[in-house]
């Protein structure tokens, strides 16, 4: 359980998808950006404008047959609401406040032992501080009615790359849509909800 507990809130908080062993950021300095100035500056702004929402939506497909579906809401500081479903499996639901998880399922609701220490998102979006991201302005495309300028990124980190396409709305800045490649195969997130008035309550256990 803790180890499947573990790879879910890896997965799910780590908002941009980044399907392997690359850390969040938990430093200022921040990871290398390299590229066109331009493009450079606009990427930097995305990432600025998602550290400042006060809340959001996501929804994470990660491959696999069937594939996992993590739906994610989050509330500034610190509260985190996950369902992870499956096929027909039954969905689990997490709480995250503060440093302490709550799971609920078909068997009840109980607070899980241990702590976690969930970066903040303000913080985790541009990658470890080791990381190297080269990324090109790509084209423009529509992402379910919402047009969006792509931005192409090879990211190095631990050794470990990965490639990511970033669309970002081209009416608020915010990233609308991340899709991830790696060895383990596509993983695709959808952010909805800027700044909505999302409530997280407190775990039912």
């Amino acid at each position: 359980m803790r180890s499947s507990v573990k790879a879910f809130l890896y997965f799910s908080v780590l908002l941009l998808g980044i399907p392997g062993p690359i850390p969040a950021v938990h430093a200022a300095s921040g990871p290398s950006i390299q590229g066109d100035s331009q493009t450079v500056a606009e990427l930097n702004a995305a990432y600025k404008k998602f550290a400042d929402a006060n809340s959001w939506r996501s929804r994470m497909t990660l491959p696999g047959s069937p594939p996992i579906i993590n739906t994610v809401s989050y509330v500034a500081p610190d509260r985190f609401h996950m369902v992870m479903s499956r096929g027909t499996d039954q969905p689990l639901e997490y709480y995250l406040v503060g440093n302490g998880i709550w799971l609920k399922n078909a068997a009840g609701c109980t607070r899980l032992p241990g702590s976690v220490n969930i970066p903040n998102p303000r913080e985790m979006l541009k990658q470890s501080d080791d990381a190297v991201i080269q990324v090109t302005r790509g084209g423009t495309e529509v992402v379910e009615g919402t047009p969006t300028q792509i931005y192409n990124l090879v990211i190095t980190s631990k050794g470990i790359t990965v490639r990511q396409k970033l669309y970002v709305a081209t009416a608020t800045g915010l990233p609308r849509r991340n899709e991830v490649t790696s060895q383990q195969g596509t993983t695709v997130v959808d952010y909805s909800d800027y700044g909505a008035p999302i409530t997280i309550n407190n775990p039912p256990c």
